[in-house]
Order: C-alpha cells, then sequence, then structure tokens
C-alpha cells in the first residue's frame, strides 16, 4: 500500500473542511513567547525543619528541616529523612547547589540553570533544551519537563514555545496584515496546541551529522539550527529532515505527529515562531528579493514565471489522499484562488522509469516527462551554501539554509530533487493543470479595441496585447522607430534588421551610421561580408588570420609562428595548441623549447620519502636533521637527501625508471641527446650514478659510464650530450653503493636530474 494511503482519510477531509482560513492573522510579536518554566523552583523547598525524632511521616517532607550542605531531603522515605549527595553539580547549565528535594528514586538532582534541564538517566547531568538556539526544544528535555517527578521537572528550565495556531504567508503578503490563520483547535489533527519540541538529531549537530538520514546535501550538511519538526528537503529517497518516519519526496501524509502536518519544503518555504502562533511563508520567486527569501530554484531561462499568477494543482482534492503533497491548499477557504501556490509550480519528485498509478504516488515522475515536446518539467539539483539566512523574528528562531540549484542535466532513474513546472498551454480555464496560468484567460490585461489578448507560450502565458503589425501604443497607433509607418509598419527604413524589430542593423552595417556604413574593419565594396586586410572574418574582423599580429596590422606572425607556413604553425618544439607560448611535451620555454625540465619524480627526497623510485635494502630518505650510522651529511639543498643506512657490506641501490616514449620519433632521428646532474658523497663505501637504456620490450640497448665519487663531502657529477640509442624508450637512472664495515651514512645522494636535450 502506498504510504500516504495508510492514514485516515477523514482526517484529511475534515482538515479541508475545518481548518478553512479567513485571511486574518494575529501579527507576530518576536518578544513574546509561551514558556514552559518552573523558575519558581525553590521556595516551596527552604527552611525545612530538621528531623529531630518527632516529625511525622508525611512525604512531602513538611515536618523536616533543612539538611546540611552536600544533602538532600529524601520525602519518600520513612520518616523522611537528609542523605548525602556525592554530586558537585559544577557542570554546564549547573548552578553548584543540590536541588533540596531528592528525586522520587531517591537520587540527589542538580539546580540547573535557565535553558538547562538535569536528566538521572546516562551520566545523570544536565542538558541544554535547545542546543542549536533555534527555539526548538530536544525531544529529550520533554520526558523531563512533562516528568510527574517534582525535582525532575521543577529543574528542567526550558522555555518550550507552544503555538495554537499557524499563519501561512503567500509569498508577498505581510505577516502583520495578511496571512491564512490555522486554528489548530477547528482541525481534527487531534490536538488544541503544539508544543515545538525536535528530535535530539535535529537539535544535536554530532548527532545530526551522524544520522543516515540527514545525508549530505550538496557539498555540506544541513545544520541543527536549519532543522526542525517541520521541515523538509528534496534530497534523497532516504532524507527525512523532519524526523517523521517517512522520506521527505513520499511525504503526503500526515506523519507520526501532528505537527508533521505543516511540514514545509526549505526550498519553497521559511518558517518561524512569533507570539503564540507558528509562520509559515512562501520563499519569493523575484530575482531581487531580499537575503535570505529568495526561491533557489530556477528555469534554462528567466522570465514571467517569477511572477506569474498560479493557481491550485488541477489534481488537487481536498477530499483526496494527496491533499497533504499540495503544500497547504487545504486550509484554503477557496483553494481554486491565487493564494499559497509554490506547490502548483514546484514538485519534489523521484524520477521512475514509469508511474502506472500517479494518483496513489504523485511523488513519481516518470523520466521520459522531462524530454517530451513541448516540454514540461525541469529538474532542479540543489545544494547547501556555506552561509544561512539570520533568523526570522529575533535571534531564538530557525536558521534557513543558503541554498543554491541549478538545473540537472543529466538527470537518471531514481534522482530526487525540484521539479520546475513550463508552462502548460491550454485554451479554457477548467482545462488548467500546474505553473503559470494563460494570462489571457485567467488574468486578462485591457487591449485596445484593435488588439487581440495572446498569451505568449515562450514566456509562461504572459498575456500580451497583439497590435497588427509592428504598431504599439494604447490605440495601436504608434510604429516604433526605425518601422516605416509608410509600408503599415511591417518594414524597416535603411539596412535596419526586421528580424530584430528594426533595433539593430542587418549584419556589419554600423549602428552609429544608422546602417549606411559596416562597422570598422569589415569591407563596404563586398556589402560588408568579408574584411580587410588579414583581419578574419569568423571573428568579426576583431582578430587576425593565422595567428598574425594585430599590433603589425596582421602582417607579421605572433611571437614563435612560423611565417614561412602563413602563421598557421609554431618554430621548433613549441606548443601550437598553446598557442605557441608552451613547449611541446616536457621541454622548457626558459631554453627557448631545446631542453626538457627535470624528468625524474622526486629528484631531491623532498618528498619525504623514496617515491617515484625503486630501492633496496637501506635505501632512504632522510631529514635535515636525522642521518643514520656513524657518518652525517646535511642535505645538499632543502630538507631531505636520500641516504644509504644499510648494514655492513650490504649493497643500496636506487632505480627511477623514466618513459621516454614520448619522444620516440626525435630519438629515433638522433635529435636527441641525454644529460644528467647529481650531487654525492661517500665515506668507504662510494657513491655511484649511472644511465641505462632501453627499448620498448625491456631489452637492454646499453648504459652510459659509471660515476663515482669518493669524496666526503658533496661533489657534483653529472655527464652531458649522451647521445640516445635508437629505440630508447625507458632510461633508467641508477643510484648504487654499499655500506662498507661501517653500518649507517657512508653514502648520499641529492638534487638529481635528467633531461633531453635537442
Amino acid at each position: 500500500m502506498p504510504p500516504h494511503l495508510g492514514r485516515n482519510l477523514a482526517v484529511l477531509a475534515g482538515l479541508a473542511l475545518l481548518a478553512a482560513c479567513n485571511g486574518n492573522s494575529s501579527p507576530p510579536d518576536a518578544d513574546a513567547a509561551r514558556d514552559v518554566d518552573a523558575d519558581e523552583d525553590t521556595e516551596d523547598h527552604a527552611d525545612l525543619p530538621l528531623d529531630d525524632g518527632t516529625a511525622d511521616d508525611s512525604a512531602d517532607g513538611s515536618d523536616v528541616g533543612t539538611c546540611p550542605a552536600g544533602e538532600a531531603l529524601n520525602p519518600y522515605l520513612t520518616p523522611p529523612a537528609c542523605v548525602p549527595c556525592a554530586r558537585a553539580c559544577a557542570l554546564e547549565g549547573e548552578t553548584g547547589e543540590v536541588w533540596p528535594v531528592t528525586a522520587l528514586t531517591g537520587q540527589c538532582v542538580c539546580t540547573t540553570q535557565d535553558g538547562y534541564y538535569f536528566s538521572l538517566s546516562g551520566a545523570a547531568v544536565s542538558h541544554r533544551c535547545d542546543r542549536d538556539g533555534d527555539g526548538w526544544v530536544t525531544q529529550s528535555a520533554r520526558a523531563n519537563v512533562e516528568s510527574s517527578d517534582p525535582a525532575i521537572a521543577e529543574n528542567a528550565r526550558c522555555d518550550v514555545r507552544v503555538v495554537d495556531r499557524v499563519v501561512l504567508l503567500a509569498e508577498h503578503e505581510d505577516p502583520d496584515l495578511d496571512g491564512c490563520e490555522v486554528d489548530l483547535a477547528e482541525t481534527e489533527l487531534g490536538v488544541d496546541s503544539l508544543a515545538l519540541y525536535e528530535a535530539d538529531n535535529r537539535d544535536d549537530q554530532e548527532l545530526l551529522d551522524d544520522d543516515p538520514h540527514a545525508p549530505l546535501y550538496g557539498a555540506r550538511r544541513l545544520r541543527a539550527e536549519e532543522l526542525n519538526g517541520m521541515t523538509k528537503a528534496c534530497v534523497s529517497l532516504i532524507a527525512d529532515y523532519n524526523s517523521s518516519g517517512e522520506a521527505d519526496v513520499n511525504e503526503w501524509d500526515l506523519g507520526s505527529e501532528p505537527i508533521h502536518a505543516f511540514s514545509y519544503f526549505i526550498e519553497l518555504h521559511r518558517g518561524w515562531y512569533a507570539a503564540g502562533a507558528y509562520y509559515i511563508q512562501e520563499k519569493s520567486r523575484l530575482a531581487v528579493a531580499p537575503a535570505g527569501w529568495g526561491i533557489p530554484l530556477v528555469y534554462n531561462d528567466d522570465g514571467y514565471w517569477r511572477e506569474c499568477v498560479r493557481l491550485t494543482d488541477g489534481a488537487f482534492d481536498p477530499l483526496g489522499p494527496n491533499a497533504l503533497g499540495m503544500d497547504f491548499a487545504r486550509y484554503d477557504a477557496d483553494p481554486w484562488t491565487a493564494g499559497l501556490a509554490h506547490h502548483s509550480q514546484y514538485k519534489c519528485v523521484h524520477l521512475v522509469e514509469e508511474n502506472p498509478d500517479p494518483a496513489a504516488y504523485p511523488q513519481r515522475l516518470p523520466r521520459s516527462e522531462l524530454d517530451a515536446v513541448p516540454r514540461r518539467y525541469v529538474l532542479n539539483g540543489c545544494e547547501g551554501t556555506a552561509d544561512s539566512a539570520e533568523p526570522v523574528a529575533g535571534t531564538v528562531n530557525p536558521r534557513d539554509p543558503g541554498l543554491t540549484c541549478a538545473i540537472n542535466t543529466l538527470p537518471v532513474i531514481d534522482d530526487v530533487g525540484f521539479a520546475a513546472v513550463k508552462y502548460i498551454h491550454y485554451e479554457t480555464p477548467g482545462a488548467y493543470q500546474r505553473g503559470c496560468v494563460n494570462g489571457c484567460l485567467e488574468s486578462p490585461p485591457t487591449c485596445p479595441p484593435a488588439a487581440s489578448c495572446a498569451p505568449d507560450i515562450n514566456d509562461y502565458g504572459r498575456p500580451e496585447c497583439v497590435c497588427p503589425n509592428h504598431w504599439t501604443g494604447e490605440d495601436c497607433d504608434v510604429c516604433p522607430p526605425h518601422w516605416d509607418p509608410a509600408a503599415d509598419c511591417d518594414a524597416c527604413v535603411n539596412a535596419y534588421d526586421p528580424a530584430s524589430d528594426c533595433t539593430a542593423c542587418l549584419a556589419h552595417y554600423d549602428a552609429a551610421t544608422d546602417c549606411t556604413d559596416c562597422e570598422p574593419r569589415w569591407d563596404l565594396a563586398t556589402g560588408c561580408t568579408t574584411c580587410i586586410n588579414h583581419y578574419d572574418v569568423t571573428t568579426g574582423c576583431s582578430t587576425c588570420l593565422y595567428h598574425y599580429d594585430p599590433a603589425t596590422g596582421c602582417t607579421e606572425c605572433e611571437l614563435h609562428f612560423d611565417p614561412f607556413t602563413s602563421c598557421a604553425t609554431c618554430l621548433w618544439n613549441w606548443d601550437l595548441t598553446a598557442d605557441c607560448t608552451d613547449c611541446l611535451l616536457d621541454f622548457s620555454p626558459s631554453t627557448d623549447c631545446r631542453r626538457t625540465t627535470n624528468l625524474l619524480v622526486n629528484p631531491g627526497a623532498e618528498a619525504g620519502n623514496t617515491s617515484g623510485w625503486s630501492t633496496v635494502s637501506g635505501m632512504t630518505a632522510l631529514t635535515l636533521a636525522s642521518g643514520c650510522g656513524t657518518h652525517t651529511t646535511t642535505p645538499h639543498s632543502g630538507s631531505y637527501r636520500f641516504l644509504c643506512c644499510a648494514d655492513p657490506l650490504e649493497e643500496c641501490r636506487a632505480t627511477q625508471d623514466v618513459n621516454v616514449s614520448a619522444y620516440a620519433a626525435g630519438i629515433d632521428a638522433g635529435r636527441y641527446t641525454a644529460e644528467w646532474d647529481a650531487w654525492m658523497f661517500g665515506y668507504v663505501g662510494d657513491a655511484g650514478v649511472w644511465l641505462e637504456f632501453f627499448d620498448e620490450l625491456s631489452a637492454s640497448l646499453g648504459s652510459s659510464a659509471q660515476i663515482e665519487v669518493p669524496a666526503t663531502t658533496w661533489t657534483r657529477a653529472g655527464a652531458g650530450g649522451i647521445v640516445l640509442p635508437v629505440g630508447t624508450r625507458t632510461i633508467r637512472m641508477m643510484l648504487d653503493a654499499d655500506a662498507g664495515f661501517w653500518s649507517g651514512t657512508d653514502c648520499g645522494w641529492d638534487d638529481l636530474a635528467l633531461y633531453l636535450v635537442e
């Protein structure tokens, strides 16, 4: 059975019939709140007489005296008696004093500060009533606020806001003057009022972050102060941001608590408490809406959708199972008039392959609907931004998350998002479905006698008074500039273009000359169809052909382009794809593209390890402050160097293979030589370095001479101009040494380099 059909349909009928709005509401008062706060919780327990053996056994302890410091009266003993308290009562939210009377269980209770409650469960400490500061008290506090245990209830100092009405506001209504007021006592929710409690994991950010039903909203998580028992978000198939027990996208029913009947999508609405009422207002569609009040949803164009009139969705049935899915239309006295109508223009949907039962599953949208012609829906994907809006009324109210939405250009099955309704054209008023109305049918303008009204189907049904040809004005007697009244306002004067309503010239004619001459660099002799000199017609004669230099009037090539190819190719090894501003492959511009950059990875051990190298035994990378064995040497440069930290007589070796296949053509043509550089030192075990060459099948093609450095200080060793064997595809640099007769550093390498040179 669909989730929303599992509730009592009579409730829905009652909501529609009994909660109809009268259009009036009480003005909000940010400083007024309904408190459930026992701040008079100590007056009945001071100066209680001590038990001198003559007191009676009254349970309230009225005849027992004041207990000593560090003790509390247990009036539930027979006879009542003072008991020692081990609690220091000095934690957050505690005054440092023990409550003078124990709990029903005989346990001592700490006196709390305002905004805290004391719980005996768990670690038995005080907790904040409203950790996120949004005016909604945590559900865990509820058991303490409503506890039958006086000591617990009197130390639950929580400002629990209670509302007896909900005020619903259309996007541009003034909360002080307008609104649709829903008196809870006149609904069939079964309650006269609602206490603003929220789930613990909607009040505590750490718990919220761990809740799988509060997934990431784009790049960030929603914050606790942005969520409560009324907030939903169109995010995913598992997102349940109001903790109703039903995924937000599927919540077309009352939910687990009466408060969920007023759940709203944060993308469409904002909510706040004031003066015993909870206000829910549609976000503005205006592009210039105040911060925090703009609706984030978008279309692939802009226009009349931001201001058009909308009606209640054509599928709305106040007695049907999906009435609650139409936002708050069920509370309108006449739901088929303009009012709260975001639900008609925006649908939180679940993309499916097909939906055989849309009446039972109205939230399921077939994927094919997004590609229908004419297009009816544009799917939005939204995410939270870093900022959130300030609370609406005062500082103790929910914040609204900053949201940004974009069109989902690659929607797939099981995506969840808002489907923004495109204009759905209709010819008779009764055929309206959803979204913007046909303005000529529902809100027609006053047109001159000679004109007719036509809805602009490309601008969301905007009503337009249409004059004959291109006449304008109240009486259709004004011919706009550049149109020719002598041609019945149906042709342009001079060379103005009728395709632009005579506001622009024909192609490449200059408006500064009243469309009688060409734009700069266009040739009037060819009717402004070609450019002068070497300017490029495809760029509107604004750039030169083939990288000719505009500084020379397109007569010479730009830097590094080859004049012998009409500036179509680069010189030497310069890269044409980079407009000859960078070299091909790894050649360096500083060498005029004649030598590559260093082809070695981690050449000086500055990665802090031997990454990029294959090593044997004790070869390692150590910092400036570390060494090994009997000899230490600081790096030649930087903070690290390669050291041989092997056991006595053990060999150290490191190799790095450099793939030079990209240079194959030049290598095989004999154009490239190899140059390499190294800084080394050695004690008993000499440090060595050389190159080996391999073909594409890893067969050896030879090697360079091995260079060893016996010096105990850094010494430069290198070779240049080694002609690469034909067929070379891999160059291997070899580092080799043994540790001699001592453990530790006898050899080291730093600042290694390998280049190819043309």
